[in-house]
């Protein structure tokens, strides 16, 4: 983590120690991040002394964070409860340049790097520190859009109407045949093929040019 910039927005003196408290427990609980930002969003109760909770688990609800915590009164009873806390989670992440078509290649130039709230995102950052190499598109990105995992996808190694090897045979015996990809896949994945006779087969992709039978 860079650093963490915390910010209260809600300050009660009569509760100090406790958001003392709560800035700690976030930098510990968000360490992956370089920059925290939240606001209390319900007034603190000056009439019982607040602790943070660390035998319950917080509640993270898109930005919305809700700490465990005991609340302990004046006559020394406790009680358990939940403090709402609106956070901003801030990451290095890549931001489009550029409007991306369905189906374009990514390249470097189309995107850079910035410090972004993430909290609110839908799916999963790419964080990796170079971007993703022979892959393209699968929806269309607006400029300014933080790159996300389900955007994009490893360029496939066969597409459809692709002239494939189909192997087959037994025993070590290899017959082989020429035919047409039906649909896109990577090494590894099950697609239909079609035979010069107008027939359709299974088949598991080896490579760019040769898929497997499948039986």
């Amino acid at each position: 983590m860079i650093a963490a910039f915390l910010v209260i927005l809600n300050m009660f003196a009569g509760n100090s120690g406790f958001e003392s408290d709560l800035q700690k427990y976030l930098v510990r609980t968000f360490s992956s991040y370089e920059k925290i930002e939240f606001q209390i969003e319900e007034k603190l109760n000056l009439n019982s002394k607040i602790i943070i909770d660390d035998e319950r688990e917080a509640r993270l609800n898109k930005n919305l964070l809700y700490v465990p915590v005991k609340l302990i009164s004046r006559n020394k009873s406790e009680s358990n409860s939940f403090i709402s806390v609106r956070i901003k989670l801030f990451r290095k992440v890549w931001v489009s340049n550029q409007e991306i078509q369905k189906d374009e290649m990514l390249s470097t130039f189309q995107f850079r790097k910035e410090l972004k709230d993430v909290a609110l995102l839908n799916g999963t950052v790419f964080s990796d520190e170079e971007l993703p190499v022979a892959s393209r598109s699968k929806v269309k990105i607006r400029e300014g859009m933080v790159l996300l995992n389900e955007m994009f996808e490893k360029n496939p190694d066969v597409l459809p109407n692709d002239r494939l090897i189909l192997h087959a045979g037994r025993n070590g015996v290899d017959i082989t045949t020429e035919v047409t990809s039906r649909e896109k896949g990577s090494v590894g994945d099950i697609i239909r093929v079609l035979s010069d006779q107008k027939k359709i087969f299974t088949a598991k992709i080896i490579d760019k040019y040769n898929v497997l039978l499948i039986e």
